[in-house]
């Protein structure tokens, strides 16, 4: 790379959109957030009657992701209201619900641990129980089948995808089986989900960048993590002023993607610069 390519770089970034639709439809409207912040990792949560969008929330001031949530009112989410931050970034909220309670696995791969959260006063108070120490997993993802709560934890440095199972009552867990990938796609996308009792997980493609787009595959063996690549969704499907896409979740009558649009300027240097100071601090 030249130098002024180099130069470029630092002076070029973006922002994660959140964006959701009710399925049937075709057009998306945007979360519309507070002001310093940007939002991405959605999940949706039916619960109580009501449906809750969990979210990142990323702190343009600290630099650093937080947890926020939503409720839907009359068609449209609420502006999203901070519940959980940590001196650490945190991020994918991947919220669930096990014996009628609802639990939270967010990333927290900057703070070296796997953590899990429990309410105890839904959505806004939580309890926090550690898994995993020196665990650096990126967008570690739930899935409940038999009554078995599985986790997929993926270390996106190793390119590794850990599986283990959540023993609920004693906050623990064990590890079942990893698998080595050979190209950086594997990393998870959001919640598996059934299509005509087929099940299928969605991963981001990261080959050439950081959420590129989602691949769906189509899961042959859970356990095994053996998948079929199925199809591809790029940003342009979602939007023509975004570039990438990096998560898709679903809940009963919703569906929410996140978003990258590009920008430059001044205030993309600082923010870098921003970024790399927390990571020098942490």
């Amino acid at each position: 790379m030249n130098f002024l390519s180099k130069c470029k770089t630092y002076f070029s970034g973006g922002e994660w959109y959140v964006l959701y639709k009710k399925i049937n439809e075709k057009s998306f409207k945007e979360l519309h957030g507070s002001k310093n912040y940007w939002y991405a990792d959605p999940f949706l949560i039916d619960y109580n009657k009501n449906t809750y969008l969990f979210t990142e929330a990323f702190n343009e001031k600290t630099q650093v992701g937080e947890i926020a949530v939503s409720v839907l009112q009359n068609g449209s989410f609420s502006t999203p209201e901070v519940i959980i931050k940590n001196k650490y970034h945190m991020s994918y909220p991947n919220v669930f619900v096990y014996d009628d309670v609802v639990y939270m696995l967010p990333e927290t791969g900057e703070g070296h641990m796997l953590e899990l959260y429990k309410a105890v006063n839904f959505p806004n108070k939580w309890e926090k129980y550690i898994l995993k120490c020196n665990a650096v997993f990126a967008d570690s993802t739930v899935f409940i089948a038999d009554n078995i709560i599985y986790i997929l934890a993926y270390d996106d440095i190793k390119n590794i995808t850990e599986l283990y199972i959540l023993n609920i009552k004693n906050k623990s867990i064990d590890c079942v089986g990893r698998k080595q990938h050979i190209d950086k796609n594997k990393r998870p996308a959001g919640n598996l989900f059934y299509s005509n009792d087929i099940l299928y997980r969605p991963t981001q493609n990261c080959k050439k960048k950081y959420g590129e787009s989602i691949i769906i595959n189509r899961v042959e063996n859970f356990e095994k993590q053996d998948e079929v690549f199925v199809q591809e969704i790029t940003a342009n499907k979602i939007g023509i002023s975004y570039s990438r896409v990096h998560t898709l979740n679903f809940s009963n009558r919703y569906m929410v993607v996140d978003a990258y649009a590009e920008k430059a300027g001044i205030d993309c240097f600082i923010k870098r610069a921003k970024r790399k100071l927390h990571k020098l601090k942490i």
